[in-house]
Formats: structure tokens, C-alpha cells, sequence
């Protein structure tokens, strides 16, 4: 319930935001949103390692969620401010035609904010369960497999590239380095979950003396 009200919070906000702006803004918010995700799939790993390495491994459950969203955060920034310099006068369109795209675009954009929660969720240091929320339901599908299915298609589409070593190919068992990767990015969180909560249930707590690898 918890979750399910965060979601529609969020969907009022970006309808009221894509209201606000119009159809333009709201259209260039969206991609906006999709490029800023990629970016923050693509680089949260190395950042957590970064700050494992410089605050210490200890507190490695806390790092993947900060530094995705820290750079969700800053890519949205950095591209906003492009797109407003890039795009300083806004398509017209009828009133009517406006707002119904202003809309659409807008449950777009919440559409795209949301899977990326949930594909957060994985990583952020709150069990298997998160908001009594199974992270892997009984069919085996995970909580954030929609921005999985997104980004599996953008990394094997017009974003995609060619594996650059024997290393690499065998990290991604295949010619093209394609998300999730060979180690199922959620397969990877949820031992590292499961491992979390069995710490914590031990009375261990949150500091790991040694964790799954990501």
C-alpha cells in the first residue's frame, strides 16, 4: 500500500509538472528521464564501488542506492540545462492538443520514474521485501523488471555497442553488451538482500563483515 501510494504521488506530480510546462516540456522531460536512467544503470556500480573503497566496506549495503540516484539526479540536472539552452522556444500547439499531450507525456515520464523506483528497490538496503513487497514474486519475475525490459531493449538497439575484449564477452556472453549482463543484475541483488537479511535477523545488524559481490 505503501508503495502503491508513493507511485501515485508521483504520477500527480508529473501530471501537474506536464501541465504546468506543456506538451514541449513535458515531451523533452520524458526523454529526459529515460537518458538519465540509463545513465545511472550504467554507472551506479562503479560509483558504489568508489565509495566503498573510500569510506569502507563495512557499510556496503548503503552505497548502490545513494549513487544511483545521486547520478539520476545530476544526469537530470545536466540535461535539463541542455535542453532548456538547446530548446529555448517551445512547439505551439491548440490548447487542447496541448494539454492532451502534455498529459500523455507526463504519465510517460511517470511511468518511466516509477520502473526506475522499483528497479531501485532492488539495491536499496531494505530486504528481500521491501514495503512487505516481495522483490521476486512468485513467478519469478522481479519488482523492476519493466526498466529491465527498457533498458534491455536500448542496450541492444540504437545504444548498443560491441563487446571489447574476451573479457567482456564472457561478462556478457554474447557480441553485444546487453543489460542485464551474464550475472543477472537481479539475481546478484537478491543474494545480496537475503544475505542482508539474514545479518540482520542474527542480531549481526547492518554493518557487513562480508558481503555478496554485486
Amino acid at each position: 500500500m505503501i508503495l502503491l501510494l508513493i507511485e501515485l504521488a508521483i504520477l500527480a506530480a508529473f501530471v501537474g509538472f506536464g501541465i504546468r510546462d506543456g506538451a514541449w516540456g513535458a515531451f523533452i522531460r520524458a526523454w529526459n528521464v529515460v537518458f538519465a536512467g540509463l545513465l545511472a544503470t550504467n554507472f551506479f556500480e562503479p560509483a558504489a564501488r568508489f565509495l566503498e573503497g573510500t569510506i569502507g566496506s563495512e557499510w556496503t549495503y548503503f552505497y548502490d542506492f545513494p549513487a544511483f540516484w545521486g547520478i539520476f539526479a545530476v544526469s537530470m540536472v545536466i540535461l535539463h540545462t541542455l535542453t532548456a539552452v538547446m530548446s529555448r522556444v517551445a512547439m505551439k500547439l491548440n490548447l487542447y492538443l496541448d494539454r492532451t499531450f502534455a498529459v500523455l507525456s507526463a504519465l510517460s515520464s511517470a511511468v518511466i520514474f516509477n520502473s526506475l523506483l522499483l528497479f531501485s528497490l532492488h539495491f536499496a538496503p531494505l530486504g528481500p521485501a521491501p514495503f512487505g513487497v516481495p522483490l521476486v514474486n512468485d513467478s519469478g519475475l522481479p519488482l523492476g523488471q519493466r526498466w529491465g525490459q527498457i533498458a534491455r531493449t536500448m542496450s541492444r538497439g540504437s545504444l548498443s555497442r560491441s563487446v571489447s575484449s574476451a573479457d567482456e564477452a564472457e561478462k556478457y556472453g554474447d557480441e553485444i553488451a546487453a543489460f542485464p549482463g551474464r550475472n543477472n543484475i537481479f539475481e546478484v541483488y537478491q543474494k545480496r538482500q537475503e544475505a542482508l537479511k539474514s545479518q540482520v535477523d542474527g542480531g549481526s545488524g547492518f554493518k557487513a563483515a562480508g558481503a555478496e559481490e554485486r
